[in-house]
């Protein structure tokens, strides 16, 4: 004889197939949250290698902000520092996170050159690299602000207090985290506060003493 399916056995089969995509929706969610937080690394390392590449030709010295203007058109704009590093590797899809929703077509469709990170100022007024005692502790760049100042910036102003820049950096893209590329390469995933310490120049690996013996005012 053949059998059917009851109802009630149906219903339990049903049951059953939802609380199984119940626990693994969740599971996977985490895991694409996980690629995602990856490949935003991978994309900074690519943005640190061109920047590290661009100070080997050029004496040492990083790009400055604002720069390189042409001398035979004043009309021109000036480069930016990701545009500076076009002839070391860098390219649009290194400047863009998965996880940046302002980055996304139809968030503001007047500006389609939005960037996901942002460059630590500090590096960016005509310093040279070889300057930093301790490169694996001073941060590169840091990812862009989803409001106010942090969308219009390319940098932040790492050279004053804590407090007078902070907005302008995400600190929670990636979970309660965020990615932060060091000046010789390397890139850590962390907790914004674990970058600052206790916010005095010292423990504040966005500062470079080097170059400035305390915060500016």
């Amino acid at each position: 004889m053949k059998t059917k399916f009851t109802l009630i056995e149906l219903l339990v089969v049903i049951a059953i197939i939802a609380i199984l995509a119940g626990m693994l929706l969740p599971a996977l969610s985490q895991a694409r949250k996980k690629a995602y937080k990856i490949q935003c690394s991978g994309n900074q390392k690519q943005c640190a290698l061109s920047m590290n590449l661009y100070t080997e030709d050029w004496k040492g010295f990083f790009p400055v902000i604002h720069g390189v203007k042409p001398y035979d058109d004043p009309d021109e704009e000036c480069m930016e520092w990701w545009e500076a590093l076009g002839d070391y590797g860098m390219k649009r899809q290194y400047l863009l996170c998965t996880e940046d929703k302002a980055v996304l077509e139809g968030f503001d469709a007047d500006w389609q050159d939005r960037i996901s990170y942002v460059c630590n100022g500090m590096y960016l007024f005509g310093k040279k690299k070889d300057k930093i005692t301790d490169c694996s502790k001073r941060i590169m760049f840091s990812e862009r602000g989803d409001s106010g100042a942090g969308l219009s910036s390319c940098c932040y102003d790492a050279f004053k207090n804590v407090s007078d820049w902070e907005e302008s950096v995400q600190k929670e893209r990636h979970g309660k985290m965020a990615n932060y590329p060091f000046i010789d390469g390397h890139v850590e995933t962390l907790k914004f506060e674990d970058t600052v310490g206790d916010r005095t120049e010292s423990q504040n690996q966005h500062f470079v003493s080097e170059y400035l013996p305390a915060y500016l005012p």
